[in-house]
């Protein structure tokens, strides 16, 4: 199935999703749960999102840490309503690793259960 997959992106020049190679021939997970996130707004990095720790089932708890100077964006990474409002169309979480995007990961009603760490979904 993974052999198909990679075809269809050759062949086309589409960057694969996350949903599209989550798992190999066998099932196993093609990404690792420690991998990395870019969280890239309007085109723009502006953070990265690491230290993964499962939080509940679905939910996966990380470390926020800025790249950016831009002072506007370092206020908001700490802001309750930025992380609620990114949708796919504003925002992308890219894999440090492998360069792939996630489809519509997006962050609890109360992103912050702890100081500097974002609760989110599907990445």
């Amino acid at each position: 199935m993974l052999n198909l997959f990679r075809r269809f992106f050759q062949a086309t020049g589409n960057r694969p999703s996350v949903d599209a190679l989550c798992c190999d021939e066998v099932g196993r997970p093609v990404l690792d749960r420690d991998d990395e996130w870019w969280l890239e707004v309007n085109g723009e990095r502006i953070a990265l999102l690491r230290d993964r720790r499962s939080v509940e089932m679905f939910w996966s708890s990380f470390l926020v840490v800025p790249v950016t100077e831009n002072p506007v964006w370092l206020r908001q990474l700490g802001e309750r309503d930025f992380w609620l409002s990114l949708t796919p169309e504003n925002c992308t979480f890219r894999n440090r690793s492998r360069d792939v995007v996630s489809s519509h990961p997006f962050a609890a009603q109360n992103p912050f259960v702890v100081p500097g760490r974002v609760l989110m979904r599907r990445l």
